[in-house]
């Protein structure tokens, strides 16, 4: 799955039909796919996959919290977050080491959020219609 493909769905929550290359596709071939009647009513958008991340100043304060839980006030001058470069290296080193874990246990997500979303009818017949001017000579 990759960003920006085209899905479709009859209940707008769950867009299941797909990936299409382009909206025109996904709107032609949806009612086919999900066997849809005259008149229902379906939804294309396209998708941005969910990226999973590890915040690793997140990590740090659970990690300094875990000392003075355990050891008390002694920990609070440890200092792990005093370094943002050494903070922002945490972070993606993590993240790394995440993304391979999931590639490697096929946990990579097939999901995300849904954006330029539009509504359709099946069997309904779009009428363009277009400003014309015309001429009149007596």
């Amino acid at each position: 799955m990759k960003d920006d493909q085209w899905f479709s769905t009859i209940d707008e929550e769950v867009y299941n039909s797909g990936p299409y290359v382009s909206k025109e596709e996904a709107i032609e071939k949806t009612p086919l796919e999900l066997e849809l009647v005259t008149g229902s009513e379906f939804f294309v958008g396209q998708c941005k996959i969910h990226v999973p991340i590890i915040d690793a100043g997140v990590i740090i304060e659970e990690l300094m919290d875990y000392a003075h839980g355990d050891v008390g006030e002694v920990a609070d001058d440890w200092g792990l977050d005093d370094d943002l470069d050494a903070v922002k290296y945490l972070g993606d080193q993590l993240n790394l080491v995440l993304a391979t874990w999931l590639v490697k246990n096929k946990l990579v997500p097939t999901f995300g959020s849904m954006y330029n979303t539009s509504t359709h009818k099946y069997g309904e017949v779009v009428v363009e219609v277009k400003n014309l001017e015309t001429e009149v000579s007596t």
